[in-house]
């Protein structure tokens, strides 16, 4: 999948998405059936990690690429100063 790299960052999320749609459902059948009403918000909690750990991993790479770029312009930017 090196090539694809689309394919992967949406394989990766519609899976994290359906990871989190069965934490969900567990979540609100254990409230419903075992009375165990604290799993609801307990498996809200668990997906928001879920969902928010997957962007922050996908973003990453992203962020740290404007960082770098950012940083290479100020460099050439210096080096190619006339005064």
């Amino acid at each position: 999948m090196k090539g694809l790299p689309t394919i992967f960052v949406m394989l990766f999320e519609d899976s994290a998405a359906i990871i989190g749609l069965l934490v969900a459902m567990t979540g609100i059948f254990r409230a419903d059936h075992a009375c165990m009403y604290w799993m609801d918000g307990a498996a809200s909690l668990i997906m928001g990690l879920i969902l928010g750990g997957t962007a922050i991993w996908l973003a990453y790479p992203q962020v740290k690429r404007v960082f770098v770029e950012a940083e290479s312009l100020k460099v050439h930017a210096a080096t190619h100063q006339r005064d």
